[in-house]
């Protein structure tokens, strides 16, 4: 993907004023689409996306996506960072039925569509390069974001890119009070960032197990419907993805996890 073309997909869904609906003209969708920014409408079905899912978590590896993720430390390429949450969440993926005609509650498989024009890959695309994914622990989402990745040219994570994580979880290992919010302002110093992206970088940890609670677990143990995904009632915000909303400091950081997920660059 060319400069212009990822101009154009950021540039159609966002503005200074915040989300904007999609709409530019013929020739830039166009251009968009043949640079791979933006897409031709497609659907999968429930099941096909299921499929799709646990066949992609096979034909990419945890080093792969452990690899990515890291890399994008210190470049600040979010679309390499997305797709670790997607593939351990993929990887936790059970097999069910379909729970209604638009959106399953229980895999967050969703059909999106944007001004009576199927949109979704466009849409999701805008979201995992502008802040590293919001959805993974949708279905719809984390089908797309690992065909995406699957493209792209696998990455090693340079010793600055370890050193940032290593900090990072060690800001969470000293905290001494607080939640994800205390969390994220104290990391604001080790990586170029903005807030959103570290409240999705953090969500990604969540979703590892890295951050979780004993009673709201990570999907690398443990694949818990949508419907049982509730956020805190008191004192959080609920922008911040499962199980992160839950964590606070006297959780510390499960070790465990972080070996698991992380432990050819831990050691």
């Amino acid at each position: 993907m060319n400069k212009k073309a990822k101009k154009i997909l950021l540039n159609a869904y966002w503005s200074n004023g915040g989300w904007k609906n999609g709409i530019i003209s013929e020739d830039d969708h166009a251009y968009a689409i043949k640079q791979g920014a933006m897409f031709q409408p497609n659907q999968f079905s429930h099941d096909e996306t299921i499929e799709n899912i646990k066949q992609l978590c096979t034909d990419i590896n945890l080093v792969q996506v452990t690899s990515a993720f890291l890399s994008s430390l210190s470049t600040r390429n979010l679309e390499y960072r997305s797709a670790l949450g997607s593939y351990i969440y993929g990887n936790s993926i059970v097999k069910h039925d379909y729970t209604d005609k638009t959106y399953c509650n229980i895999c967050g498989f969703n059909e999106l569509k944007y001004n009576g024009y199927e949109r979704t890959w466009d849409i999701y695309n805008f979201e995992r390069f502008k802040w590293g994914g919001l959805r993974h622990t949708h279905s719809s989402y984390a089908m797309f974001d690992l065909f995406e990745f699957n493209k792209l040219p696998k990455l090693i994570p340079t010793k600055e890119d370890i050193d940032i994580f290593k900090n990072l979880i060690k800001s969470a290992q000293d905290m001494q009070w607080g939640g994800p919010r205390d969390l994220e302002k104290s990391i604001l110093s080790l990586l170029p960032s903005n807030k959103a992206e570290r409240e999705v970088l953090l969500g990604i940890l969540g979703i590892c197990g890295i951050l979780e609670t004993s009673e709201n677990k990570g999907f690398l143990y443990d694949f818990k419907p949508i419907y049982h995904r509730d956020p805190p009632s008191v004192g959080r915000a609920n922008d911040w993805e499962y199980p992160v909303s839950w964590w606070k400091a006297s959780d510390r950081v499960n070790e465990d996890a972080l070996y698991r997920v992380f432990g050819n660059y831990l050691c």
